[in-house]
């Protein structure tokens, strides 16, 4: 399932991290708006304030990094990015 495919790509970040002994980086980048499903792992990618998983699981998800969706247009610059 899709929701799987997100936590194996999870877990092979994590993995290409541990091997070049850097295992302390495990926070992800995504965009604000984006669903990645359903387990654990793809829930806490999925956008934290406006998800559909915020508010029930909030405090229980690891906390990633979450950048502005890009505009249609690519009139979006990282200086609104809060980096949360």
């Amino acid at each position: 399932s899709g929701s799987v495919s997100v936590e194996v790509a999870i877990k092979m970040a994590v993995q290409y991290w541990h091997q070049k002994d850097l295992p302390g980086k495990k926070k992800l980048l995504t965009l604000r708006g984006g669903y990645h499903g359903d387990t654990f792992g793809a829930m806490a990618i999925c956008d934290p304030a406006n998800g559909m998983h915020a508010q029930l699981f909030e405090g229980a998800l690891i906390e990633h990094f979450f950048a502005p969706t890009p505009a249609p247009d690519r009139s979006w610059s990282l200086k609104s990015w809060d980096g949360v």
